[in-house]
């Protein structure tokens, strides 16, 4: 072959190398970038879900709290049927009986509180108590089903003014009359500020267009509250006090310039996604979540939720992706030259020979070949647990003396006479082919070993060790769960009734002393009713971190139920059990949540008794709180 064909067949397989480089970087940088934005998906969409289920809950109690107010069906139903006369006193009556509950409402973000007639006149808004009597059938289809269905219903339903997550609830009289609907309603800016005070992300919400004609309204009538998003062209942006024109038009207009028809195709196909752009001063890249939000009584994308966070992981990821095309362009284009310069069969065995190499030392696995008396090749992985020459590749002992003697994983121990480490690996079950090695920090490393017997030279084996550390921290993981309580993070009642059964089983057969507490928050209902449920969580996370810190070594606590913890007293007298439960009381009664204030805790207290069963301590357990309770709660009794 002459010098130009030399040289032409060198560039070739230059570019066509570099070529490679690139279209397998961008994969890889693709999957991985594609692996963060589905993450930051699920992320919205998982916080969007706990946000509307809060909504839902705290609408559901307003709700039950209004239909069961003293005189409230009463009125109501004298509305339904009065005069005008007739309706204007009941109106007024009505109004005065729920301001106050009104006032709670809006400081927890309810926006709209309103009742209509069966026939979807409007009877009373708290919101505006002077408008009332106007027809609602045309632009709220959400009152025109409950009132048809005599059913709950909810979703994403635009206004007169403006939309929101609306949850309309049918109204019956005591013998069963329907009598109406009633509406509580929440803005979606509560769920964008919401995201933001949690977790830092910039979200606003994107209406379809064709929920002001299905409303029967014009754009015209909302220029004032929505205007054109930079998203979709069917999709208007309500722009509110917390949004910046600037950032939430005029910037995501430029930055998703380039993605607009990527967007908008994905947006008519009404299923979430995620993207990433870089924003407008080229220093960031942000990823961008699109969530739909469906309308109500249908499956369309009425609405998006989306959020454009800042991520630095992705502005990595591309740089690392540019740096490794620019260092692939030119360690090709060394070993063009150096291919020029040499023989050509020559350089070929040695390309192959280093491109092997390469392979071996990148994969996460180790990887060596052994006769289990020496090992003759290895690959750098194998540094990271066992000091050997990489370079020169001397000659190292046999690696399997490093396998750790552990219940559970293969070692050397448990070899047979005359039996090598292969013979071993293939008597064991293949999901038990397990070794452990520690790494230079003394961390012990679980591997799945894969042995294959040389078809060149008789007597060695190719060893593979792949690091399945990872998914065994996540089996020992998913096994924690099933015995703790997931919000308080202390022991569930599962893995209690493995504790009381043991102790149980002791004092029946020993004369052991045992005795058990039922600990119960009081007024609990209360923390719920009156702040929310999320108040009442962290409620219940404060006294169970409390207990579980101040409680004896030897003792044993959990969360049985509800508002309810227990704690078992192995080897204690009752007596005893309630000194310890006196100093929890009182160290309780001086907590001081944030919101919700002091709270108190309530006590029974029981010992083992000849012949008690499970059931039987607990029963007395339960008396002796009960008992605190009669008495005023706030203090330990025996049962």
């Amino acid at each position: 072959m002459n010098r130009f064909k030399r040289i032409f067949f060198i560039v070739i397989a230059l570019i066509v190398a570099n070529i490679a480089v690139y279209y397998i970087n961008k994969i890889n940088v693709d999957e991985r970038i594609q692996l963060i934005l589905d993450d930051n998906l699920e992320k919205l969409d998982v916080q969007y879900k706990i946000l509307r289920e809060h909504q839902s809950q705290i609408a559901d109690s307003f709700y039950n709290i209004t239909i069961n107010k003293n005189n409230f069906l009463k009125l109501y139903e004298k509305a339904l049927s009065g005069t005008k006369k007739t309706k204007e006193k009941a109106r007024k009556a009505l109004y005065d009986m729920l301001k106050e509950d009104y006032k709670i409402m809006k400081s927890i973000g309810v926006f709209q509180y309103q009742f209509v007639f069966p026939n979807n006149e409007s009877f009373l808004r708290m919101q505006k108590p002077e408008k009332y009597g106007d027809d609602l059938s045309l632009r709220r289809s959400d009152f025109v089903y409950t009132n048809k269905t005599k059913q709950i219903s909810r979703g994403l339903v635009q206004g007169r003014l403006i939309h929101g997550f609306r949850n309309v609830y049918p109204i019956f009289s005591k013998k069963n009359k329907y009598l109406g609907a009633v509406e509580i309603s929440f803005l979606s800016n509560n769920i964008q500020n919401a995201l933001t005070k949690i977790s830092g992300i910039h979200a606003h919400f994107l209406i379809n267009k064709d929920m002001f004609k299905s409303a029967d309204l014009t754009l015209d009538s909302f220029k004032d509250n929505y205007i054109q998003s930079s998203e979709h062209t069917n999709f208007m942006i309500n722009l509110l006090k917390e949004h910046n024109r600037e950032i939430c038009i005029v910037d995501n207009a430029k930055k998703l310039a380039h993605l607009k028809d990527e967007i908008q195709q994905k947006m008519d196909k009404g299923k979430k996604f995620s993207v990433y752009a870089q924003t407008t001063n080229k220093k960031a890249v942000e990823a961008i979540a699109f969530l739909p939000i469906k309308g109500f009584n249908t499956d369309k994308a009425e609405g998006w939720l989306v959020s454009y966070t800042k991520n630095k992981v992705i502005s990595e990821i591309l740089g690392i992706g540019q740096i490794i095309v620019i260092i692939g362009s030119l360690v090709f284009l060394l070993i063009a030259i150096f291919i020029y310069v040499q023989y050509e069969i020559l350089l070929h065995t040695k390309k192959e020979h280093a491109l092997l190499e390469d392979m071996i030392n990148t994969t996460e696995d180790i990887i060596f070949v052994t006769n289990f008396k020496i090992v003759n090749f290895f690959n750098k992985r194998i540094n990271e647990y066992i000091d050997v020459d990489i370079d020169t590749k001397k000659n190292m002992s046999d690696i399997t003396e490093y396998f750790q003697d552990i219940n559970g994983y293969l070692h050397k121990g448990l070899l047979g006479k005359n039996e090598t480490f292969y013979d071993l690996m293939l008597r064991t079950k293949e999901e038990d082919r397990l070794v452990c090695l520690l790494d230079k920090s003394m961390n012990p490393k679980a591997f799945m070993i894969s042995i294959i017997e040389s078809s060149y030279t008789k007597g060695e084996y190719l060893v593979t060790l792949t690091d399945i550390t990872k998914l065994k921290e996540k089996e020992i993981k998913i096994s924690n769960q099933a015995f703790y309580d997931r919000l308080t993070g202390v022991y569930n009642r599962n893995k209690f009734d493995e504790f009381i059964t043991i102790e149980l089983q002791r004092s029946k057969r020993y004369p052991i002393d045992l005795s058990i507490a039922i600990v119960d928050i009081d007024h609990f209902k209360k923390f719920n009713d009156t702040f929310g449920h999320l108040v009442g969580d962290e409620v219940l996370v404060m006294l169970a971190e409390y207990l579980n810190t101040n409680i004896r070594e030897t003792d044993v606590f959990a969360r049985w139920g509800g508002e309810e913890f227990v704690i078992l007293f192995p080897e204690t007298r009752k007596e005893n059990a309630k000194i310890v439960c006196e100093k929890l009381r009182i160290g309780i009664s001086q907590l001081e949540h944030k919101v919700a204030g002091n709270i108190t805790a309530s006590f029974g207290v029981t010992q083992y008794q000849k012949g008690d069963t499970v059931d039987t301590l607990f029963k007395r357990a339960d008396e002796g709180l009960y008992e605190a309770k009669e008495k005023g709660r706030n203090r330990v009794c025996f049962g």
